[in-house]
């Protein structure tokens, strides 16, 4: 079975609403409705907390942070 026969199969599980929210998307249609809503809130959060690191980014931060000070000649 090859990827575009699983894809195809794979739709007929999709209920009528998700299949309208792939149609849309493969056609690059706007959303409407509470997709609409929900993308116009998650965007509206991402811009809230853009400052914030994300965990990975945290992270690292520390990590180099740490490298830092281990390699910094001794007194």
């Amino acid at each position: 079975m090859t990827a575009i026969d699983k894809i195809l199969a794979q739709l007929n599980t999709l209920t009528p609403e998700e299949r309208e929210i792939l149609r849309a998307f493969l056609q690059h249609e706007p959303l409407t409705g509470s997709e609409q809503s929900h993308e116009k809130r998650a965007d509206e959060i991402k811009g809230k907390y853009s400052f914030v690191p994300t965990s990975s980014e945290a992270f690292a931060s520390r990590k180099k942070a740490e490298i830092q000070l281990e390699q910094r000649p001794e007194q």
